[in-house]
């Protein structure tokens, strides 16, 4: 199965049995240059506010969020941050190639979906953390597609 029909099929799943989280822009980022319609968190346990998704160390958790870029692009960087009070630091484990996660080329005004699986290591503190995902073009990163949401890192 090719990398296209895994991606594919990842996404797929991912829309079908997750939960939509809730979600802002990032500061950096706006809609006129890439509107994000959805979040969702897969697994994903509400708070009762469902301000944030609780997920158990130990575990994965997919990450898939619909975009629409304004920008054309054959060339995507991807990262994914811990947004803390001192500063974005990085979360380990995504690779820098956003076309592992979506289908490249992206064209403007075309919605796509970018799934990335998010590994939660028994060594992470539990609590609540802003996580931040960044997809822009590699050559020109004003061309940015950017959201945050928080998760509960959970036992």
């Amino acid at each position: 199965m090719g990398l296209l029909n895994i991606v594919l099929l990842s996404a797929l799943l991912a829309t079908c049995f997750a939960d939509e989280a809730f979600f802002s822009a990032c500061d950096e980022a706006t809609e006129e240059t890439c509107k994000i319609t959805a979040v969702n968190i897969t697994p994903c346990q509400q708070d009762k506010h469902k301000s944030k998704c609780g997920i158990r160390r130990k575990t994965n958790a997919t990450l898939a969020f619909d975009y629409t870029p304004s920008f054309d692009s054959t060339n995507l960087e991807s990262a994914i941050y811990w947004a803390s009070k001192t500063g974005d630091l990085p979360f380990p484990g995504m690779d820098k190639n956003g076309c592992v996660y979506t289908s490249c080329p992206v064209a403007a005004g075309q919605t796509q979906t970018m799934t990335y699986e998010l590994q939660l290591g028994r060594k992470l503190p539990l609590g609540n953390f802003l996580l931040k995902l960044k997809l822009n073009d590699a050559d020109d990163k004003t061309k940015l597609c950017c959201f945050k949401t928080t998760i509960q890192i959970k036992k």
